[in-house]
Formats: C-alpha cells, sequence, structure tokens
C-alpha cells in the first residue's frame, strides 16, 4: 500500500468501485512476474486476470 499512497480505509472504499478494481489489474497486467504470482495465488490463468480487466474496462 505504501506504493499507493491510500490508507487502508480508503482501499477498502475504493475496492468498492469497478473502475478502481480495472486499475488494480491494468497494473499487474503490466507487469508479466507480478500477473503470473497473482494469478498463481489465485488458482487463475493469466488469462482470466485480463478477460476480467477487460469485463470492468468501459470500451472508449
Amino acid at each position: 500500500m505504501g506504493e499507493t499512497g491510500l490508507s487502508p480505509e480508503t482501499m477498502r472504499r475504493a475496492a468498492a468501485d469497478p473502475a478502481f478494481l480495472a486499475c488494480v489489474l491494468e497494473y499487474l497486467i503490466k507487469n508479466e512476474t507480478i500477473l503470473i504470482e497473482f494469478a498463481s495465488e489465485l488458482g487463475l490463468e493469466p488469462m482470466q486476470v485480463a478477460t476480467a480487466h477487460a469485463r470492468l474496462t468501459p470500451a472508449g
């Protein structure tokens, strides 16, 4: 959380916002090492994370 500058309370509130979640997933997607580790910890394929990001990101 230190990198974000957000307090734990602010982070909890932001987690309810799909746009915030899309930004988090975008961060993961841009760093393959982190993406693979994240997906592995959740028992997911990295492509599933990318799919979730696409669903949360408005077309434009």
